[in-house]
């Protein structure tokens, strides 16, 4: 790796004015300055164009035709010229040294394949809501499959460029889950490691991706699918495989029963159960948490 490598900022957006403005700014305000920045306009209809074109040369724009985020943060990626890739979503806010502390510890450790850092979690209109402290590093694909990894995101990951081509860049088929794929199929090949500390502000709204109930059920399938047909995830045996699916069908019933669809949450439910016997302590904690919040 070089001195001082470039980083190739990949921001996609999509009807992103009201907070692009301050996602931009957290990126031009970072201590370390050998990045582009390249905004990817996914199909948007506000002013999301004109709001990005306010910044001039400092910020290359692009715009495609609507395809979903991964599909945006790929065609950032085939413009992409720096020896790392770092992603931001066009709600989400850097703190000044994020960049400058990555790309240190990516300097001292070049064998990883991806480091991320702790996000603090913000509402609508930045006001702080629970902190994600980032808990896995070295070989942590089982760990990833098992839902055990936090703090990780699109905005808190940074990746050297080589890498992220080594494994095809996103998978456009799994949106909003293209991160956790991304990061599972980068654990299979490196080590992962992280930086503990809050660099990261990662916005909660009603336009989240992951608020559209119906897209991540898909998604996470989908996923899980993909992964556990992987020659290396297969090697971990059935065990294993069937605790994934425990881990699947527990989160399923988490997300049904959030939007309080109870008669699909208890399906999921039992799916996990069957699947791996002891999701039913974890499905008893939360139906005891929910009771006590009634």
């Amino acid at each position: 790796m070089t001195n001082d490598p470039l980083v190739s900022v990949i921001m996609p957006a999509y009807n992103a004015a009201p907070f692009i403005a301050a996602a931009i700014d957290s990126v031009l305000a970072q201590t370390y300055t050998q990045f582009e920045l390249i905004v990817v306009d996914d199909g948007s209809t506000d002013e999301t164009a004109h709001i990005v074109h306010s910044y001039g040369r400092r910020v290359r724009y692009i715009f495609q035709q609507n395809a979903r985020q991964a599909a945006a943060r790929n065609c950032g990626l085939r413009q992409a010229s720096g020896e790392l890739c770092a992603f931001i979503d066009a709600d989400d806010i850097w703190l000044p040294e994020k960049l400058e502390k990555q790309v240190a510890f990516f300097k001292q450790h070049p064998e990883v394949g991806l480091v991320y850092c702790s996000m603090q979690m913000i509402d609508r209109g930045g006001n702080s809501l629970k902190e994600c402290q980032a808990n896995l590093r070295g070989e942590a694909l089982s760990q990833i499959l098992l839902g055990k990894l936090a703090g990780v995101g699109g905005s808190t990951s940074i990746v050297p460029r080589r890498v992220v081509e080594e494994i095809g860049g996103f998978d456009t088929s799994l949106p909003p889950c293209e991160d956790t794929d991304l990061f599972w199929r980068i654990a299979s090949l490196y080590p992962i490691d992280y930086l503990d500390e809050v660099l990261v502000l990662y916005r909660l709204h009603s336009q989240n991706d992951h608020y559209h109930l119906e897209n991540m059920t898909r998604a996470w399938k989908l996923l899980y699918r993909k992964a556990l047909g992987n020659r290396r995830v297969q090697q971990l045996g059935w065990r294993f495989r069937c605790q994934c699916y425990g881990r699947l069908y527990y989160m399923l019933a988490g997300d049904h029963g959030h939007a309080k669809q109870w008669v699909s949450a208890c399906r999921y439910a039992l799916c996990g159960v069957l699947c791996w016997p002891p999701t039913l302590s974890k499905v008893v904690r939360q139906i005891a948490r929910r009771v006590a919040r009634a």
